[in-house]
C-alpha cells in the first residue's frame, strides 16, 4: 500500500457504512499502523447525517476507538462527525488528531433532510462552536452533488469569523494537511510536521 503514497497519494477514505466493514476490524491494523507511522490522513464518512442509516459501521461509537488508538494519524471526520454538537465538542476535546469536515452538516442549503439542522442553521451557534474549538480544526467539504459548494462557501463566509479563520476553514487547513503534512496541535498552537 505504501507504494501509492510514494507515488503521490495523499490519504485514505473509509466509507464504512457503504463499504460495509467495521472501522476497527483487526485486518486493518497494518494499514492504520503504516498511516500512523507516516502521519497519513485517514478520512471517515461519519454517521447518520441525513436520517439515512444503512448500518452501524459509520456511527461514531465505532470510529472513535480507532481515532483514540492511532494518535499520530490526522483523522478527518466528515459531516462534522455526524453533526451532533455535543459529540463535536467531545471529540474535539478528547482527540487532538481530528479535523471536522463541514460537508452537508454546516450551513448552506437544506438539500436533504439533515438531523441537526436546528442547531447548525443558527449562525450564532455555528460561530460560537467554531470559536470554542478553533477554526484550525475545521475543513470545508461539500459532498457534491448532495451539497451545494457555492452556498456552503457563502454560508461560511457570512458567519462573522475573521478572515484568517475563514481562510483556514475554506482551504488552508486542508492544504497544510495534505500537501505539507502538517496539523495544528491546539495545545501548543504550533503546526506539527
Amino acid at each position: 500500500m505504501m507504494e501509492y503514497f510514494d507515488s503521490g497519494a495523499k490519504g485514505i477514505k473509509m466509507h464504512t457504512g457503504i463499504q460495509n466493514f467495521e472501522p476497527d476490524d483487526p485486518e486493518l491494523a497494518s494499514i492504520y499502523s503504516s498511516c500512523n507511522e507516516r502521519r497519513i490522513p485517514v478520512t471517515f464518512h461519519c454517521g447518520e447525517t441525513s436520517r439515512v442509516h444503512m448500518n452501524e459501521f459509520a456511527e461514531m461509537s465505532h470510529i472513535i476507538p480507532v481515532v483514540r488508538k492511532y494518535k499520530s494519524i490526522p483523522f478527518v471526520l466528515t459531516h462534522l462527525a455526524s453533526g451532533d454538537p455535543e459529540t463535536v465538542i467531545q471529540i474535539a476535546e478528547e482527540c487532538p488528531n481530528v479535523i471536522l469536515d463541514t460537508s452537508i452538516a454546516l450551513t448552506g442549503e437544506c438539500c436533504i433532510h439533515r438531523i441537526h439542522d436546528l442547531f447548525w442553521e443558527d449562525d450564532r451557534n455555528t460561530y460560537e462552536l467554531i470559536r470554542k474549538i478553533g477554526a484550525e480544526r475545521f475543513a470545508f467539504g461539500s459532498d457534491y452533488p448532495f451539497g451545494n459548494p457555492a452556498s456552503d462557501i457563502a454560508g461560511i463566509r457570512n458567519l462573522g469569523l475573521s478572515e484568517s479563520e475563514t481562510e483556514k476553514i475554506l482551504g488552508l487547513n486542508t492544504y497544510r494537511l495534505y500537501f505539507e503534512n502538517k496539523f495544528l496541535n491546539k495545545k501548543t498552537a504550533a503546526y506539527e510536521d
